[in-house]
């Protein structure tokens, strides 16, 4: 959530799921949600069930530019993606 940006009123909302229910998911000795509710979560914060359930925090706040990145590149091609790694390694050695 910290990483989304996102509140819990808002993942509440957007999830489906009792703000409650979500506070309780957060405290260290909770109750695991069960899994249509871990997989609602997972779609409104925009990661897969295995980062959900691996990962308690990550080390940086991710972008929306960032997640919409990760989704423009799906559906990429081998040869595309590396046009794609090639631009960034780029902009990164123009920044240095």
């Amino acid at each position: 959530m910290d990483c989304r940006g996102i509140q819990i009123k808002e993942l509440a909302v957007k999830s489906g799921i009792s703000e409650n229910t979500i506070k309780s998911y957060l405290k260290e000795t909770s109750a695991e949600p069960t899994l249509s509710k871990a997989i609602k979560i997972a779609h409104t914060l925009d990661v897969n069930l295995e980062k959900l359930c691996s990962e308690q925090k990550l080390p940086q706040k991710i972008f929306p530019e960032q997640v919409e990145i990760e989704n423009q590149i799906k559906g990429l091609s081998k040869n595309e993606l590396r046009i794609v790694l090639n631009l960034i390694k780029s902009i990164k050695e123009n920044k240095e």
